[in-house]
């Protein structure tokens, strides 16, 4: 079988965790600041959540991502909680498969 080893698969999923955790948080802030920047963010977020699998979380950012480009500020702000829920599901799944 080919592809990574086990440990390299959970180096490669937690580096996932850390970097989309660092991405929400920039699309908080300009969602909160009004930033067309979100976009850019959710789409970042969108893409990286859909290549490694979240794909819950990449169909939410998805969503995200098209309130921003619309600038529904406030719609953007409410599904920020599932968004985040969403991370928090991806985060434990990634950690369950070290056990």
């Amino acid at each position: 079988m080919y592809g990574p080893d086990p440990g390299e698969l959970q180096e490669i999923l937690q580096e996932a965790v850390h970097a989309s955790e660092t991405l929400l948080d920039r699309l908080q802030i300009f969602c909160e600041r009004g930033n067309a920047e979100a976009v850019n963010a959710a789409h970042e977020l969108k893409g990286m959540s859909k290549t490694i699998g979240a794909e819950e979380l990449g169909a939410l950012t998805e969503q995200a991502e098209e309130l921003a480009q619309l600038g529904s500020w406030m719609e953007l702000a409410e599904l920020m909680e599932d968004l985040r829920e969403a991370h928090e599901r991806f985060a434990e799944a990634a950690s369950n498969l070290r056990e």
